[in-house]
């Protein structure tokens, strides 16, 4: 079987997306780079080797090929490029590309790294918990025994005390299954999908004078109105389905669309401090990159914008901006 048919490196970030903030035709379509991780700028790369990870889509499945969901995810992308350059060619999408707008939305939102490290920890805590009540007891810890031995699991050898003290000591680590994670996953997308069928959308429009709008491995930003009065419990984690919410999601370089429920912004007065302002939370929520075209961006801190060398520059001294 060739190479090509069984792709390890799978995109969280599709190539067809990332071509909107790129330079360059065909496959030498080219971004830049910044990585938090390893403060370190690229100032030019192929979109293929961005936004992927080794078989981050790859299913355990004794009917399915494991590459079933990245080759199904490739044939949904080829209807990205093309919905974008209409909608930078005509403005206002078909109610057919704003379903293309949606469902990748909804991709982005619920499968990125950042996100399923933090469903892996919520499940291996909830299987730890799970442990620890198997073992609250003597007669617990039998009654699971019990059900083990009609499994057919050899457990003569288990003593209650030592798998006791085990397992409230923690001397061990729970890695959940991948295929799990991604079914998690999938189950997220159509209620995102929902949510954002219904909010209004204004497609803001950047260009060479206001600067470009950039994008990152988290490219679905989710923001409440005004958090200042919000209780505590709530003010760091706002809902998709939740009211005074806004998604912004960059689109292109040249575009991005803003949704709430209540309204949306004048289409008509994009400046170079509303791109600033997105560009900063665009920041502000990446996970570990954000991706741009080479000729730069504009970035809004403290009432002032900069350019992107003078804050990277800043990132990479880990020195405040000014």
């Amino acid at each position: 079987m060739k190479r090509s048919e069984n792709p390890r490196n799978h995109h969280f970030i599709s190539q067809a997306y990332l071509a909107g903030f790129a330079r360059g035709n065909g496959k030498r379509k080219q971004v830049s780079v910044f990585d938090f991780e390893n403060e370190k700028e690229i100032e030019a790369t192929n979109i293929r080797n961005v936004g992927a990870s080794r078989d981050f889509n790859r299913i355990n499945s004794t009917t399915l090929d494991p590459h079933f969901l990245e080759k199904e995810f490739s044939k949904f992308e080829t209807d990205i490029r093309p919905t974008v350059r209409s909608i930078e060619t005509n403005g206002s999408p078909t109610a057919k590309e704003m379903g293309v707008l949606r469902t990748m939305m909804s991709l982005f939102a619920a499968r990125n790294p950042g996100s399923r490290c933090k469903i892996r920890e919520a499940e291996a805590s909830l299987s730890k918990a799970i442990l620890r009540e198997c073992v609250k007891t003597p007669e617990r810890f039998e009654s699971q025994l019990k059900q083990m031995r009609s499994d057919g699991i050899d457990v003569d050898d288990w003593d209650f005390l030592e798998m006791k003290e085990f397992i409230e000591s923690e001397r061990y680590a729970i890695s959940p299954d991948q295929s799990s994670t991604i079914d998690l996953e999938l189950s997220l997308i159509e209620p995102i999908a929902r949510t954002m069928a219904g909010r209004k959308w204004s497609f803001l429009r950047a260009n060479e004078d206001t600067g470009f709008f950039i994008t990152s491995d988290r490219p679905v930003i989710l923001n409440w109105y005004d958090p200042r009065n919000l209780p505590l419990m709530i003010k760091s984690s706002p809902g998709f389905g939740m009211p005074n919410t806004e998604v912004i999601f960059p689109l292109s370089s040249r575009i991005c669309m803003v949704g709430s429920f209540e309204g949306s912004p004048d289409e008509s007065k994009v400046t170079s401090k509303i791109v600033g302002h997105i560009n900063a939370n665009v920041l502000n929520q990446a996970s570990k990159q954000i991706y741009y075209h080479p000729v730069g961006f504009k970035f809004h801190h403290n009432n002032r914008l900069f350019r992107n060398d003078e804050i990277l520059d800043r990132i990479k001294r880990k020195a405040p901006a000014p």
